[in-house]
């Protein structure tokens, strides 16, 4: 890993204007363009759970600047958001997660019918980049009764995969559903 950023640090040196003494220049970090410094980041191991984002937490520790690069949506893509209604809907809205793929609703946690019509609606909020939702681990049955058949349909539909434990659906959201994931726009490969 320290090597990769040595090899970045020799490029930037390396490109700049000699001085007069022909010896190169050295820019400051902080000087370099957002682009640059972000590339830097990406270097850093990249977080998939809570306990693999030991690098980017540390480095977003040393100032204010390091802190905004670690938190590139980019870097955290990767991150297995998990948990229950709380701490869900606060990662989803975070700027961090922008860009996150994997989503696990549960941890052993009851979670009632507004609480995941609530997750539901901040997963929509994600649709673009969102490629899988596990739902499991919650105590008992899931009641989705509440969620909105359009809300439904619209995030499993443009997800990979949508796994479910011991689920409870209305008619209308599984016809709906089933009617948004038999056209042309859905992608879900495992249901």
């Amino acid at each position: 890993m320290t090597h990769k950023i040595c090899v970045v640090e020799i490029m930037l040196i390396g490109s700049r204007p000699r001085s007069k003494d022909h010896r190169p220049t050295m820019t400051s970090f902080t000087k370099l363009p957002v682009e640059l410094k972000t590339m830097v980041f990406s270097y850093l191991d990249r977080p998939t759970d809570c306990h693999s984002c030991w690098d980017l937490t540390m480095a977003s520790l040393v100032c204010r600047e390091w802190r905004e690069l670690a938190g590139h949506p980019d870097l955290w893509q990767e991150y297995r958001v998990t948990g229950g209604k709380r701490k869900l809907v606060g990662l989803l809205k975070s700027s961090r997660f922008l860009k996150v793929k994997y989503v696990e609703v549960g941890t052993r946690e009851k979670i009632d019918k507004t609480e995941v019509e609530e997750i539901f609606e901040a997963l929509g909020e994600h649709t673009n980049t969102l490629e899988q939702v596990l739902v499991s681990d919650v105590r008992g049955e899931l009641d989705m009764r509440d969620v909105q058949p359009g809300v439904l349909a619209r995030v499993v539909g443009r997800l990979d995969a949508f796994l479910v434990e011991a689920a409870i659906f209305t008619e209308e959201q599984l016809d709906v559903l089933f009617s948004h994931l038999s056209g042309p726009s859905s992608r879900l490969g495992r249901l």
